[in-house]
């Protein structure tokens, strides 16, 4: 075997894989990949508790005579305590489990709030469009969004069908913010990195929004109807 054989074998043996030590440093821990996959989840979880818990009150305030938007601010401002006391946690996970830089966590709390708000909203309009049927919409939806977002599997080798979805999900994008600032990469690539994930999940505050104030209009929509039947049913009884 010839000189230049065995150099290159050597370089093979000693970087396998290609991996550059450059590259390494700017990869987030192990700790800080589970983190960051750990902590979407259990505020995903946590929303779902939240929206269960405050399901009788929510009814009531729904049969009030205040429009719909104010119907759907009573309910958030109600949850509002309780989100940013989840995304507190949330942060501490991950800075304190995860070993992530506590100088980051100001950046590790607005995207924990942020996505907290997002799972908060969805599970408003899974509940009041579907009922109970939205529980398990939630929980098929987290087990999907695990997967696809990619937190301990490359998303590349989860293959096709994951890698199209994992765009359109919310938890994909905390994900990648998360371990963005985990792996503590300054400069252009890492702000863009945060700034590109945070965007995402600024308009699927949006959507999620949209999609709540909606599903509270049909949900009271509903209700009204199902008191007039009632009163019909009454009248009919009575006659």
């Amino acid at each position: 075997m010839s000189d230049a054989e065995l150099a290159d074998l050597s370089e093979v043996a000693t970087s396998p894989v290609g991996f550059d030590l450059d590259e390494q440093g700017a990869l987030p821990s192990g700790e800080a990949r589970v983190a960051s996959l750990a902590v979407p989840i259990g505020l995903w979880l946590g929303a779902l508790a939240l929206v269960l818990a405050l399901a009788r009150s929510a009814r009531r305030i729904a049969a009030s005579a205040e429009s719909d938007g104010r119907v759907l601010a009573t309910m958030l401002i109600r949850s509002a305590w309780v989100v940013a006391l989840q995304s507190v946690l949330a942060t501490v996970v991950v800075h304190a489990i995860g070993g992530v830089s506590w100088a980051a966590s100001p950046a590790t709390l607005g995207v924990a709030l942020l996505f907290a708000g997002v799972a908060t909203l969805l599970h408003l309009a899974f509940v009041a469009w579907w009922g109970p049927v939205g529980t398990a919409v939630s929980v098929v939806l987290l087990g999907l969004q695990a997967v696809a977002a990619g937190g301990i599997l490359p998303r590349d080798v989860l293959g096709v069908p994951f890698a199209d979805i994992a765009p359109v999900l919310p938890m994909t994008h905390a994900v990648d913010a998360l371990q963005a600032i985990a792996a503590g990469t300054g400069g252009a690539a890492g702000t863009a990195a945060v700034g590109g994930a945070v965007a995402m999940l600024v308009l699927f505050v949006l959507l999620g929004l949209l999609a709540a104030f909606l599903a509270v209009r049909a949900a009271r929509r509903r209700m009204t109807g199902e008191r007039i039947r009632a009163l019909d049913a009454l009248a009919s009884a009575g006659a």
